[in-house]
């Protein structure tokens, strides 16, 4: 293979870590926030298209999502998180 193909792929895995350190908390807190919320490993996965098990997977820390998992992830755990900071501002 072609040594840009593998700067490519080596660049992309950079900034997809870099992106979901900074928009993704940890799992133990993506994890809460679902609780929080009453939603169910099902409910998250169904939401982004990935399998329960990844999504139990990311939770436990054994995986982190990749692609546009990842994105959708982080876009459903910030939704959840603004939610949950809503009602409790009105409360």
């Amino acid at each position: 293979m072609h040594a840009l193909y593998f700067w490519c792929v080596s660049a992309t895995d950079v900034i997809q870590a870099r992106i979901q350190k900074r928009c993704l908390p940890s799992p133990q807190e993506c994890r809460r926030l679902r609780i929080a919320a009453g939603l169910t490993r099902r409910d998250i996965a169904d939401a982004i298209g990935a399998s329960v098990p990844a999504v139990g997977h990311w939770e436990n820390g054994l995986r982190r999502p990749r692609g546009e998992f990842a994105e959708r992830y982080a876009e459903v755990i910030a939704a959840i998180r603004r939610a949950l900071d809503d009602i409790s501002e009105r409360a």
